[in-house]
């Protein structure tokens, strides 16, 4: 059985102050982003620019106002950049992570307060996550993540199974924060029984109540590797509703997709569901189509994010 599920995460963007956004200690927020990187057409043909999304991006950034005013424009445009975790405090984690070659996505929603597993630490190779938020009753997209593989592992000992050839702009923006967050908790479980689709509960089936974003209850958490155009599951790939950037620098909303039937529109901030559905690939096409008919590209791949000295705005 393929699943089809949606994660929702706030969806205001983070208010600053300046042209730099320090690292987000606070909720997560949602920031409209410029990169370079790599975008499909409705023919599939590729366009290599300087692009613009929506996603999230907890760590320091460049900051430019736009002049977006009906409800849902971006009012800011934000340039990541790679800085070190700070040691201090409760930097928040960026996930998932849309930079480099491979799209990642490790930790949000994975278990609940009691230590518990979702179904979101038992997804498997063709499963399909839509991130997104409530924006005004409807269900706004900023990712599409098809499973490619997993690897579990202990956020406050990544290293031991997931290596040290992961990209740093991916440790400092998200598993340092977490293994941050994890300092002074109890031994994380390594139950793969808990692990597989015969411990799903009913609540499983519908959304992720009782569990609270990027909760650090002692437990391995799981580190999908999502599908890429050049290395597809089925037809199908991980991408962001991208448009090119323009002069002077514009914005768009975050496109609906409320025309789904098996999208559902007004859940709550925190929450998610999951559908089961037959045919992953027909549900994804539909998806692909309603972004292109809204006038946007499907951006694939993205650079990684330069150090503070090197990036420009």
């Amino acid at each position: 059985m393929a699943h089809f599920v949606q994660i929702m995460h706030p969806g205001p963007e983070p208010v600053v102050n300046g042209n730099r956004k320090p690292w987000n200690q606070g909720l997560h927020r949602r920031c409209f982003l410029q990169s370079t990187g790599t975008a499909l057409t409705a023919t599939e043909e590729t366009v290599q620019a300087n692009l613009v999304f929506w996603g999230e991006w907890e760590s320091p950034a460049s900051v430019r106002p736009l002049k977006g005013t009906k409800v849902g424009l971006p009012t800011q445009l934000f340039v990541p950049t790679s800085e070190p975790c700070p040691e201090q405090g409760t930097p928040q984690n960026t996930d998932p992570f849309v930079f480099g070659d491979e799209f990642l996505y490790c930790c949000c929603y994975q278990v609940k307060k009691d230590g518990t597993p979702t179904y979101l630490s038992k997804l498997e190779r063709g499963d399909v996550i839509l991130f997104g938020s409530n924006l005004e009753h409807l269900f706004v997209l900023d990712t599409v993540f098809v499973v490619n593989s997993c690897t579990d592992y202990d956020p406050r000992n990544w290293t031991a199974s997931l290596g040290k050839n992961l990209p740093d702009a991916f440790v400092q923006a998200t598993l340092k924060p977490l293994e941050l967050a994890f300092r002074g908790k109890g031994v994380a479980s390594d139950n793969k029984s808990l692990c597989t689709e015969k411990s799903w509960s009913k609540e499983d089936q519908t959304c992720t109540e009782g569990c609270v974003p990027c909760d650090v209850s002692p437990r391995q958490y799981r580190l999908y590797r999502g599908a890429t155009i050049n290395n597809r599951v089925g037809d199908m790939f991980s991408f962001v509703p991208a448009m090119i950037l323009s002069d002077p620098p514009g914005g768009f909303a975050r496109p609906s997709l409320n025309s789904l039937e098996f999208v559902i529109n007004d859940l709550p901030f925190w929450g998610g569901c999951r559908v089961n559905v037959q045919d992953y690939i027909g549900p994804w096409n539909k998806v692909k189509e309603a972004v292109l008919a809204q006038g946007l590209l499907l951006g694939v791949q993205f650079e990684l994010p330069k150090p503070k000295k090197t990036t420009q705005i």
